[in-house]
């Protein structure tokens, strides 16, 4: 569902209010789960044909393998989505030539993630092993049951954006070739991130899978400003620059020209060199390291 409004306060005054959301479910299927357990020395002795000792398996040693819950069927996930946004901006005129523009928003996405089907508890996945009550080693049919084992893991993740956007532009002066014109500019931004799985698959207990729980918060602000010259009256040329500060990152400061050349009506020719950059995302620095 989205809606926008433009509101005419008066003369040279318009407001803009927007606003959206999304509902989506995604439904997701994989092999398997494969995973790694750990089966008691003794335990081993008795999974082989009719409970003697497993053939290859050191008595004297855990056995450690490697496996495929087939008898769980294929993993089967389902991820729920929602997302909502606003903005509310609006513009005035100053005079002929100049135009202020003040804007916030804010944007909310929170998803939950549920494994429906496949996946087990790897320590009761054990215990059943060592009561004879599954065998993984038996012939397909012949290995019991699976069922107390079964488990469903999940993971919420929630991001939200806050933003605020002040910025001007308008003519400064004109020289021979035309107008000179000036843009300033300052936002600020405070991002917001989490990512919770359950306990179970934190501690590393979910066969197949893993997950990690984290979360962080940033503040940005930033200020920045363009002048347009025109050399000629086909040739313009631009000088901009842009300071970022981030509360979990540093500082940078970005600056960039352009020449903008117009041959004919139907010919146009842009040429710039600047430097940018990008932030680590809230994920990387965020999110707990996992295992799976």
């Amino acid at each position: 569902v989205m809606s926008e409004s433009n509101i005419k306060l008066g003369s040279g005054a318009k407001l803009k209010v927007r606003g959206g959301g999304t509902q989506s479910t995604s439904k997701w299927a994989y092999a398997p789960a494969p995973g790694v357990f750990t089966i008691d020395k003794d335990a081993a002795q008795k999974l082989g044909p009719g409970g003697t000792p497993l053939p290859g398996a050191d008595p004297n040693k855990d056995l450690i393998a490697r496996y495929r819950l087939e008898e769980l069927g294929k993993r089967e996930s389902e991820t729920e989505t929602l997302a909502a946004n606003l903005l509310i901006a609006g513009v005035i005129e100053h005079g002929d030539t100049w135009e202020t523009e003040v804007s916030a928003g804010y944007n909310h996405v929170q998803s939950k993630d549920v494994g429906v089907s496949g996946y087990a508890l790897t320590p009761v996945l054990n215990e059943l092993i060592r009561t004879g009550e599954f065998n993984p080693f038996a012939p397909p049919g012949q290995r019991g049951s699976l069922n107390t084992a079964k488990y469903q893991p999940t993971e919420k993740t929630l991001s939200e954006l806050s933003s605020a956007d002040l910025k001007a532009s308008g003519e400064v002066g004109e020289i021979s070739s035309g107008p000179v014109g000036l843009a300033l500019g300052f936002s600020y931004t405070h991002q917001k991130y989490e990512d919770k799985f359950d306990v179970q698959s934190v501690e590393g207990n979910v066969f197949g899978n893993a997950g990690s729980s984290g979360g962080g918060q940033r503040y940005t602000q930033a200020v920045y400003t363009e002048l347009s010259i025109p050399l000629h009256r086909k040739l313009e040329w631009q000088i901009a620059g842009r300071y970022d500060n981030y509360s979990d990152f540093g500082d940078t400061f970005n600056p960039k020209t352009a020449l903008r050349y117009q041959v004919i009506p139907q010919l146009l020719f842009r040429t710039s060199v600047g430097t940018g950059f990008k932030a680590p995302l809230m994920q990387d620095l965020y999110a707990a390291s996992s295992l799976g």
